[in-house]
């Protein structure tokens, strides 16, 4: 028991030192921030360019500023839970989802647990290109969240825009720690 809390743990602050390693690098820094002084996202990917049938990630950080909380994209009636709907072009598909750990905590006048981020962390798209399509195009998404502290509560809709262009594959300057956070949180 003791071995798998020690495992447990482990992985834990694994997961965490890696997603520390994608929000503190400086590169993420240069890309356009969405949100507010609480909690704001950055949308990238781990390809500038993308060809026919290829598998690539769109990455969204968000950053949480210390003593706030955002909730999960768990449904509950209980609050408005993070929502991130992804507007493709046509034939493109999303093939997974990957999210970092959330914690549990419990829930107000309720024995209900709710799942939180209480620090900064990533939501991951696995997205797979069609045969043909354009050249250039635009991937957008319509995020909303509700970011907390112990006094008050703030909701925020964003809109980021990725584009992305066809051609020769070449990847980002993120690549490298876009998969090493997916080799971590793919376990």
């Amino acid at each position: 028991m003791m071995k798998k809390i020690a495992q447990t743990i482990a992985c834990l602050l694994l997961l965490s030192t890696v997603t520390a390693q994608i929000v503190n690098n400086k590169k993420l820094y240069l890309i356009k921030s969405y949100g507010n002084d609480k909690m704001n996202v950055r949308m990238f990917s781990d390809y500038k360019m993308v060809d026919e049938k290829l598998e690539f990630h769109i990455v969204f950080c968000f950053q949480l500023r210390q003593g706030w909380y955002t909730y999960s994209d768990t449904p509950s009636d209980l609050h408005r839970p993070l929502s991130i709907n992804l507007e493709l072009p046509v034939g493109f598909e999303i093939i997974n989802k990957y999210r970092d750990l959330c914690i549990q905590k419990d829930g107000v006048n309720t024995e209900i647990k709710q799942e939180i981020y209480d620090k900064s962390f990533c939501i991951i798209y696995r997205i797979r290109t069609p045969e043909k399509w354009e050249n250039r195009f635009d991937i957008r998404a319509k995020i909303g969240w509700q970011c907390c502290n112990e006094m008050i509560c703030t909701i925020e809709d964003v809109e980021p825009v990725l584009t992305l262009n066809g051609g020769d594959v070449k990847k980002s300057n993120l690549y490298e720690a876009i998969q090493k956070k997916l080799k971590m949180v793919q376990k």
